[in-house]
């Protein structure tokens, strides 16, 4: 009796491992697609007054899926995270000051 036993304990053990690759499959890829943001891309831009076309070509850099402007450093801003989003945030003068992916 013990040997069937052990064998369903093998192929559970077994079904575990597969599911646990999926999940991990499936984390990296929404990861990859709606999480990454890339900064390094957008560079670029900063010191320049941010206009509307120009708010097209740095998401598109930045692979963002969205981009808001933020005030100036201590003006208030709402805190939800949308994954993938590009924060630019403006200096007193209007130009963007700093990048940060959500």
């Amino acid at each position: 009796m013990r040997g069937p036993i052990l064998t369903l304990a093998a192929l559970l053990a077994g079904c575990a491992s597969a599911e646990q690759a999926r999940m991990a499959e499936a984390e990296a890829e929404f990861e990859r697609r709606y999480m990454s943001c890339d900064i390094e891309a957008a560079q670029d831009f900063v010191g320049r007054v941010p206009d509307t076309a120009m708010l097209a070509a740095l998401r598109k850099a930045a692979k963002a899926t969205g981009v808001r402007i933020a005030p100036p450093p201590g003006a208030p801003m709402s805190q939800e995270g949308v994954p993938g989003r590009l924060t630019v945030t403006l200096d007193g003068e209007g130009r963007i000051a700093f990048l940060a992916c959500e």
